[in-house]
């Protein structure tokens, strides 16, 4: 079974709070933390993180795509934030980055983009509890999902202990799910194609269930 974890990023972000209240029945909420540096998109302050984290009701990971990851950990865990996913691509050593987020009694992940060859992550695959791999490039033209991101999947599940899982983002849709799965995906975060969705609560559990 697959699980599908809703990316606040893709929500009108005119209307966060009416765009939480169509979440209900959710119990885990993803929020993409876009610094315009690492990658060329802003997306949301440590101030707008900690008025989302006072009203939303569920549980909430971060995906930092910034400059400085580290020095966004210590606002992060006092917000209730459960697990934080630092791009291996921005960190000159990873394992201080992952041991500062356990040290605060997070999840740590590490996240890679699509460039990035599994063999890079094998010194870290003990150390974090899970992996995301970008199945789109994090960029501002269309990202779109990669195909061959399931090779690379597939790779790092013969290659990550049974306790380290895959997460997978980018440009996912319904049509996508069923090979992601089979490719060794435990969890999906899925932005577009979840608020595109009338009853955005409704349509992931419906979406959950149709996996095999």
């Amino acid at each position: 079974m697959i699980k599908i974890i809703p990316s606040l990023a893709s929500a009108n972000q005119a209307d966060l709070k009416g765009e939480l209240s169509r979440l209900s029945g959710i119990d885990r909420l993803h929020l993409d933390i876009e610094d315009g540096n690492f990658i060329p998109n802003i997306t949301f302050g440590l101030k707008t993180v900690s008025d989302v984290s006072k009203i939303c009701g569920m549980k909430m990971d971060a995906h930092l795509m910034v400059t400085n990851p580290c020095s966004y950990i210590d606002a992060l865990a006092k917000m209730g934030i459960v697990g934080i996913a630092v791009h291996f691509e921005g960190l000159s050593y990873p394992m201080e980055a992952i041991k500062r987020i356990k040290g605060k009694g997070m999840t740590a992940a590490l996240a890679v983009n699509p460039r990035t060859a599994p063999d890079e992550l094998y010194y870290y695959a003990d150390a974090v509890d899970y992996i995301l791999v970008m199945t789109a490039e994090p960029d501002t033209i269309g990202q779109e999902f990669q195909p061959k991101m399931l090779d690379k999947i597939a790779r790092l599940k013969k290659m990550l202990p049974e306790k380290t899982k895959i997460w997978v983002d980018g440009g996912v849709r319904r049509q996508h799910l069923q090979a992601l799965s089979e490719a060794g995906v435990g969890v999906v975060i899925m932005g577009r194609a979840a608020f595109e969705a009338e009853r955005p609560a409704e349509f992931i559990e419906m979406l959950e269930k149709s996996v095999k």
